[in-house]
């Protein structure tokens, strides 16, 4: 996970948010309402503006597990859930504030924003917090549902699902934060996990969600081969991507500490693009190409 930083693109986003609230007053669209204002938001002439900048934002990288992200297809993950509102959840957003400084400085729950801006004291232009149903330091990118195949899992489902895994728990917004460079870790067997226990225990809100979401078979598998990699004389994840077959058999001898390509575990073997159905694990392993780095500078 890493830190994504809502300030550099501050300037960018509440322009397009301004604008969309201009634009909400003179059509009389609702601002405060959790399904049809987030609709409007997603309109192509907003959402070609908005969607690029929150790629930029993330490197084009999903929130949670740091896959690749193909833009024709993502999830939109509100850290503040679309559904609260001032009167029933004052004290779940009071902890969102807390936990990420960010939230505090730009977000405001719809409904109270509109109830200003109906009184008149607040005035558009100069509001720096936006609603949390369409401030874009709200807004994150996901993974999408899984592709299926006859509704099964395919092996084209790149082993996430992560909006969706979410639903309405608390998301603990450490990714809002730069203590996700510090205080998030990746262990040599590919878990997940953090590096201060006492600040993180399990029983705060969002810290169980996270790790049980972020260790599943599935991501651990992809990013402990990562890590086998990044000990290799492997230079870049971007020259694994171009290497020919017999350069990626040598990589994973390497990494396996092995002659004989065949002593590598089957679990682990697939995912070099050698055999039926191999190149859906290759395409897999390649989405998750940013633990290359992060293993060789944690």
């Amino acid at each position: 996970m890493m830190y994504i930083d809502k300030t550099i693109e501050h300037r960018q986003a509440n322009e397009i948010n301004v604008q969309f609230i201009y634009d909400s007053n003179t059509n009389g669209w609702p601002i405060d309402d959790k399904k049809k204002t987030f609709q409007n938001f997603n309109k192509p002439k907003y959402r070609s503006q908005w969607h690029l900048l929150l790629a930029k934002e993330q490197k084009s990288r999903c929130c949670y597990c740091m896959k690749r992200l193909n833009l024709s297809n993502v999830s939109i993950e509100h850290v503040v859930p679309r559904s609260f509102s001032s009167l029933r959840n004052s004290y779940e957003f009071a902890d969102y504030v807390r936990d990420a400084p960010v939230i505090h400085d730009n977000v405001m729950l719809a409904d109270e924003y509109n109830r200003l801006l109906t009184a008149g004291t607040l005035f558009i232009s100069s509001e720096r917090r936006m609603p949390h149903i369409v401030g874009l330091t709200n807004l994150l990118l996901a993974c999408p549902e899984p592709v299926k195949n006859n509704g099964e899992e395919g092996l084209d489902w790149l082993g996430c699902n992560c909006n969706n895994e979410r639903g309405k728990k608390y998301l603990l917004p450490i990714m809002l934060t730069p203590k996700a460079e510090i205080d998030i870790k990746y262990g040599l067997d590919g878990s997940f996990y953090f590096s201060n226990g006492i600040e993180y225990p399990e029983s705060r809100p969002g810290v169980q969600f996270l790790l049980y979401h972020l260790n599943s078979d599935s991501l651990k598998e992809v990013r402990f081969i990562w890590y086998k990699l990044s000990t290799t004389s492997l230079l870049s994840s971007s020259y694994l991507e171009t290497a020919t077959l017999k350069e990626r058999i040598q990589f994973f001898k390497e990494a396996f500490q092995t002659n004989n390509f065949e002593e590598i575990d089957d679990r682990y073997k697939k995912y070099a693009a050698i055999g039926t159905g191999s190149q859906l694990y290759w395409n897999k392993l390649l989405a998750f190409d940013w633990f290359f780095d992060r293993y060789k500078t944690q």
